[in-house]
């Protein structure tokens, strides 16, 4: 007994030196407590020697340490594996504070650059959140690091009202998710039920988190974003929250990960009613499929990811939806492009969207329609029908898509 006494007292000497005189408070009940807990787990020989037994209580701290860095969910939280050991604890420090309401949380070893870092890797990882006020903060310096003021849209009573509405909302959506589906298969759910279910709204309350889809079925692109990796987290694929610029001005939109590979996702610009408030020529009900799983070489020509994070590159092309049902074209052919459009008439359809690989191959089709290639079809579907039909074209230019109509 005596032999362990020593030990804590070693232990308890070594730390006043090492903290140089900061003053923490740590109830001296459970301090003990804790040290004679690793006591008990000391073999005779360390128990007997006050530096392996210091040793030991080093090493038990440190795996508190790492254990205190594990994510709280199994979901993938990307922006907090980038941080480094210390940021890690600062930011389950901020997770706490905001499940918890806090108005502040202390956080040492960090300066305010490595707060904002913090801040939006919270942000982007954690959807759920949506009673945090994301577009404010504030923070007080201190010697040992920064105190985080939080502010909150719902607190209390109406915070719990409003998440069992989403979680309810969320919970009648992830229902539908195709049981044994691959993990494009569930995406593609996502992608095609958000896109159905929710307008595009510059105007929408609580437009920069998931409530507004949930709650409201009216949001912006972060809304989008967020409700995309939310319900893709408990679909379980792994995605990301991307920010950055899309057509020139602030965007949001996802990674994900299929099969080993990752692409894009941008449900926000699936959705033709984003498209049409934009200016395109683009019927309302379709969606816009080239943004689903997408690669870099088709996205990065209108988006630009923010390059404070590392992201996975999306180089596979393979699950490309006008690839996969082999309707890209990579040139300017008039005689695939009839064809495909025949194929269409003859599998009942009366549309067909075709995307070309760049805005100059789309443009060269587009002239062809409006001579031959267009007469070409409209005589076809003559000589099927025995009527006189009607063609017409709509292009969306970001995506290089051609979409023709007959009746």
């Amino acid at each position: 007994m005596k032999k362990g006494l020593s030990v804590i007292k070693y232990i308890l000497l070594s730390l006043v030196l090492f903290f140089g005189g900061v003053m923490i408070e740590v109830s001296p009940t459970d301090f003990v407590k804790a040290v004679t807990q690793d006591v008990k787990d000391l073999t005779p020989d360390q128990k007997d020697d006050p530096d392996k037994a210091k040793d030991v209580q080093d090493q038990a701290q440190a795996d508190d340490k790492d254990k205190e860095k594990e994510p709280k969910e199994n979901y993938l939280r990307y922006y907090y594996s980038l941080l480094d050991g210390t940021e890690k604890n600062c930011y389950d420090k901020v997770c706490d504070a905001i499940e918890n309401e806090e108005a502040s949380v202390e956080l040492e070893g960090i300066d305010k650059d490595q707060l904002a870092r913090i801040f939006q890797s919270v942000y982007l990882d954690w959807p759920e959140y949506f009673w945090l006020d994301c577009l404010q903060y504030t923070y007080n310096t201190n010697p040992t690091g920064v105190i985080l003021n939080l502010n909150y849209n719902y607190t209390g009573a109406e915070r719990e009202k409003r998440e069992a509405i989403e979680k309810q909302q969320s919970e009648e959506i992830l229902a539908g998710v195709p049981a044994g589906g691959s993990d494009y298969d569930k995406v593609k759910y996502v992608f095609e039920t958000l896109v159905d279910m929710t307008e595009y709204d510059l105007s929408a309350p609580d437009n920069q988190n998931i409530y507004s889809v949930f709650g409201n079925w009216t949001t912006v692109c972060a809304g989008y974003a967020g409700a995309t990796k939310y319900l893709l987290d408990r679909a379980g694929v792994d995605c990301i929250w991307v920010t950055g610029t899309g057509g020139g001005g602030p965007h949001a939109w996802n990674i994900v990960k299929c099969d080993g590979q990752y692409y894009y996702v941008d449900t926000t610009w699936g959705d033709p009613g984003y498209r049409e408030l934009q200016g395109e020529d683009v019927t309302k009900d379709f969606i816009a499929y080239e943004y689903l799983c997408c690669s870099g070489q088709m996205l990065n020509q209108t988006h630009t990811p923010d390059t404070t994070y590392p992201l996975p590159e999306c180089t596979d092309t393979s699950l490309e939806y006008y690839r996969m049902k082999g309707r890209y074209l990579e040139t300017a052919d008039a005689g695939m492009t009839l064809d495909i459009m025949k194929q269409a008439y003859n599998d009942g359809k009366k549309n067909i969207r075709i995307q070309y690989a760049s805005s100059d191959l789309m443009n060269q089709i587009l002239a062809q329609l409006q001579a031959d290639l267009g007469w070409q079809m409209m005589d076809y579907i003559q000589a099927q029908s025995g009527k006189t039909p009607q063609l017409w074209s709509e292009y969306q230019s970001a995506s290089c898509v051609v979409i023709v109509y007959w009746e």
